[in-house]
């Protein structure tokens, strides 16, 4: 991988119609495959919409199943993955998952594994942190709320993540430029401490509970700088790239590359329970 042309999309969710969200990834799909971009990533649960109630079991699907059959033969039409959310059912538990499907079909799945307060009567966590690759990239996905653990994204680079993607459903007690003040505090420190690339976006629009989400998507560098950013209430898709060659220059760095100096065995502690 020299370079590759990523989006991260804003999307207002249709709360009753999985089929009309589905027809939204169509349509920035096509967007972002016209702009050269090979991944888009979309928002938490855009598909199914956010759900904090028992409707959770009425919008929930499997995977692998129908969803995303359909997702990928969107994906095959632009050539293009995608990475979008769902309400997943298994064994009679709900996760909130984020799906990653190319071209080719079904990569695999993520499923969110720290839940919010609120989230955690009505869904499971995941318990799996696989990175996955495509064409010389490696990356992995983390759900609004595991953006606040910097063990995930730092185990997430232990395992040679170039960029982990964070799809938000971003609470909607805040303005749009509030939460990219807001998102720049952890954000860029996630990108910063290990010189991974980050992506974030988030739904857009009214909430389940009445609420709004704010059209925020964000893309940061490994130094933790804004390549690209949208802070407006507005559906639609951000451009970055992301280049080896930056990867490399960062890691190579004797000063800015902080992973090499890292000492495990003083850090026994972060492995306790809080009391």
């Amino acid at each position: 991988m020299t370079e590759i042309t990523i989006a991260a999309a804003v999307m207002k969710s249709d709360l009753t119609s999985i089929e009309n969200n589905i027809l939204k990834v169509k349509d920035l799909s096509e967007k972002a495959s016209l702009k050269g971009a090979e991944i888009i990533c979309f928002p938490e649960l855009n598909l199914s919409g956010y759900f904090l109630n028992n409707d959770n079991q009425k919008y929930s699907h499997r995977v692998p199943g129908k969803i995303s059959e359909d997702i990928g033969a969107i994906a095959e039409k632009y050539n293009i993955t995608i990475l979008c959310g769902l309400i997943e059912e298994f064994e009679k538990k709900y996760y909130i998952t984020h799906i990653a499907v190319s071209p080719e079909g079904l990569i695999g799945k993520y499923r969110k594994l720290h839940l919010s307060p609120q989230e955690k009567k009505y869904y499971s966590p995941g318990n799996d942190l696989p990175v996955f690759e495509l064409k010389g990239i490696r990356f992995a996905i983390g759900l609004c709320y595991d953006a606040h653990f910097p063990e995930l994204s730092t185990i997430y680079a232990l395992n040679k993540a170039d960029i982990i993607f964070f799809p938000h459903a971003s609470p909607p007690s805040e303005t749009a430029d509030e939460k990219k003040l807001r998102w720049l505090r952890y954000l860029s420190a996630r990108a910063y401490d290990n010189s991974i690339y980050v992506a974030a976006c988030n739904q857009l629009g009214e909430t389940q509970s009445g609420g709004f989400f704010t059209g925020n998507a964000m893309i940061l560098d490994p130094k933790g700088k804004i390549i690209s950013e949208k802070s407006n209430n507005e559906e639609g898709i951000l451009i970055g790239i992301i280049k080896n060659e930056t990867l490399e220059r960062v890691r190579n760095s004797r000063m800015g590359f902080f992973m090499a100096d890292r000492r495990p065995d003083l850090y026994e502690d972060i492995l306790k329970d809080i009391e």
